[in-house]
């Protein structure tokens, strides 16, 4: 082996070494997705979203990294609480439909998380995150 091919060896076991700690992430709904729907049709609204109480099982972690074998492997954490993510993609969906966030409201939205996954499945050469479910 080349000097060069052994350090590009070890770059490759660091990474992927990396690939099974524990994450934290930014976890944010991506604004290209907020789209006008069934909401939009509604006539415009003053709305208060309230603050929503996490119910969920385990609070401290979003998810966990999988191996191919679908084994556990490192735990994954958001760097915002859950329950701020998802008011700030309901606000986001409600702007996007013409709705205004406002202390004096017409309509008021509560809620409770009682359930927000995420999980990754690691590959030869990626990771896939993937999302879902917040209930």
């Amino acid at each position: 082996m080349t000097k060069r091919t052994t350090t590009l060896f070890a770059v490759a076991l660091l990474a992927s070494g990396c690939a099974f700690t524990d994450a934290t992430l930014k976890v944010r709904y991506d604004e290209a997705l907020a789209a006008r729907g069934p909401l939009s049709s509604v006539e415009p609204r003053r709305v208060e979203i309230t603050p929503f109480a996490d119910k969920r099982p385990e609070i401290d972690k979003i998810g966990w990294k999988k191996n191919s074998y679908g084994m556990k492997t490192a735990t994954i954490f958001s760097e915002k609480p859950v329950p701020e993510v998802v008011r700030d993609a309901l606000a986001l969906e409600l702007a996007k439909n013409g709705h205004l966030l406002e202390p004096d409201p017409q309509v008021k939205l509560t809620g409770d998380v009682t359930e927000f996954w995420f999980h990754s499945n690691i590959g030869f050469f990626t990771i896939e995150f993937v999302g879902g479910n917040v209930c």
